[in-house]
């Protein structure tokens, strides 16, 4: 992660950010209320996406009230739970319009885009999408 001194942190929450005072929720949320009535196959799914993130650096992981977010200096991964899959988001500094299980993009400028992905099993985290993470994660320190 950057410099502790480049982010502010929340005097209430803890979370960090690139600015001082950003809004935010200012919410903890527990890792495991996201799991609460979701196939077991959803839990399996996190813990591989979170094995992928993790694998690349150290970040910081937020249980937010409905998503779960990676930082390193911004928060450059996310997903979602569902009943028996797991909606995973990446910031990427370019489009990538033909990866599998793909759903949607999102431009947020001209070099940050967020690519949703709707995971099934544990083998959709194959080494395209190892790739991808690697540089939303290389991406979200800068």
């Amino acid at each position: 992660m950057a410099d502790e001194k480049d982010l502010w942190t929340c005097p209430v929450c803890g979370h960090r950010f690139v600015t001082e005072n950003m809004w935010h929720s200012c919410g903890v949320y527990d890792l495991e209320s996201h799991f609460e009535g979701k196939d077991p196959v959803v839990r399996d799914l996190f813990d591989r996406y979170r094995e992928l993130v993790e694998s690349c650096g150290k970040v910081v992981c937020y249980p937010q009230k409905t998503r779960i977010v990676f930082q390193k200096r911004i928060r450059f991964a996310s997903c979602q739970t569902r009943k028996n899959s797991l909606r995973c988001g990446l910031i990427l500094p370019a489009k990538y319009p033909n990866v599998k299980n793909l759903t949607k993009i999102e431009s947020y400028g001209p070099r940050s885009h967020g690519h949703y992905f709707e995971m099934n099993v544990p083998e959709d985290f194959d080494a395209v999408f190892a790739e991808l993470v690697l540089e939303a994660f290389q991406a979200g320190g800068k």
